[in-house]
């Protein structure tokens, strides 16, 4: 009885053709006999059948039994297989049986007086019937089935593009973590991620586990791709990520997101090699503009030292020249119209020698606030 129909309903009121059914019918299938229609109804709620055999002058008594609905219909709902029941009517070929049977949901009309070569040849038709509607809706769901596969994994797909083109913008490690984090969620997965730089190494995840961080710090370097379980891990040299939620009881959704997050995984290796080479040029950069900031800082000590020491030269210098001038005036035999241009070139000689001065110490000034900057500049490098 593996093959359908299974189970068998047969509502008529004549003996006759109860035993004709039960000779064609009762080696072969389950068959279930009744007369009246609460029964009928019973059967199919309890039993289930297949189809159900009908006969014409049965529904006619349908306002007799005070049913709200015609028995054929009562019939087709309420025997709850995988399908609507296959209800054939039965009866002697008079249009209005055959239309209210009809109307009423039969499939099949069978006209009386049976033979039982047409009726097999019926039954075998609709199992035939049966086996190719069953055939289209499995065709129909594998095909659903197939186009969601494809439109699911056109969506990952198009997630895992966008993270690799949104990664080349980003600066910093912890703004990295987050895309990948918001990228596996997108896919459905849960993960936690370990990123090896070259001065520290940076563990979070969602959630991050204790176990997270020991299973990454211990199998990073057991090779490319690791499958435990629900639990994956992606290495690569500065990088791991451990899927945690991984559908293991659908073997192509399961290798259609390993390969997702290992194009992830190598998008993000890619981008902190670029990031560890930017960090490590700053960083040279940085020691090279503090080097050349104390290079400039030692050369304009040396500057201000040899400006404070003009500056005491030209002081001496001056007082030497008046000095000096005024007792030579003295020996000189010079008229008073003549000491008093040589006075007269001295004393401008002096103000012009107080001009340089006084420009020289306010570029001293200038050097030692220029100093003071450099110095701070130094301190917060």
């Amino acid at each position: 009885m593996d093959k359908w129909p299974h189970k068998i309903l047969i509502l008529t009121s004549d003996e006759t053709d109860q035993e004709l059914f039960e000779c064609m019918l009762g080696d072969d299938y389950k068959v279930m006999f009744t007369t009246d229609h609460s029964e009928a109804i019973t059967f199919s709620q309890r039993e289930h059948p297949d189809i159900a055999i009908v006969s014409c002058d049965c529904t006619e008594d349908d306002k007799h039994n005070k049913l709200d609905r015609p028995i054929i219909t009562l019939i087709k709902e309420t025997a709850q297989t995988s399908e609507a029941a296959y209800v054939i009517l039965f009866g002697d070929g008079s249009a209005d049986c055959k239309i209210n049977g009809f109307t009423a949901g039969a499939d099949e009309y069978l006209p009386k007086p049976f033979n039982p070569i047409e009726f097999h040849s019926r039954l075998a038709s609709i199992t035939v019937l049966h086996e190719r509607t069953i055939k289209a809706q499995e065709l129909a769901a594998s095909a659903r089935q197939t186009a969601f596969d494809a439109m699911e994994a056109s969506s990952e797909l198009g997630i895992v593009m966008r993270y690799a083109d949104s990664i080349n913008g980003i600066t910093g490690f912890k703004e990295l973590g987050d895309a990948l984090i918001s990228a596996t969620n997108s896919i459905e997965i849960k993960c936690s991620y370990q990123f090896r730089l070259t001065d520290r190494t940076i563990t979070d995840g969602n959630p991050l586990g204790a176990l997270d961080e020991r299973v990454m710090n211990e199998l990073h370097e057991r090779g490319p791709i690791l499958d435990f379980g629900k639990r994956s891990i992606f290495n690569q040299s500065h990088i791991s990520i451990l899927a945690k939620n991984m559908p293991d009881e659908s073997s192509m959704k399961f290798g259609r997101l390993k390969d997702n997050l290992q194009i992830i995984c190598s998008a993000t290796e890619n981008k902190i090699c670029i990031l560890n080479a930017e960090l490590a040029l700053k960083e040279q950069k940085s020691t090279e503009t503090t080097q050349a900031i104390q290079r400039s800082y030692t050369q304009l000590n040396q500057i201000s030292v040899e400006l404070d020491n003009m500056e005491v030269e030209i002081t001496q210098t001056m007082q030497w020249l008046k000095t000096g001038l005024e007792e030579k005036l003295l020996f000189l035999g010079l008229s008073e119209e003549q000491e008093t241009a040589v006075t007269d070139l001295l004393d401008d000689t002096i103000e012009r020698i107080g001009q340089s001065y006084n420009i020289g110490v306010e570029i001293n000034n200038h050097l030692k606030e220029t100093k003071g900057i450099l110095n701070h500049v130094v301190r917060s490098l």
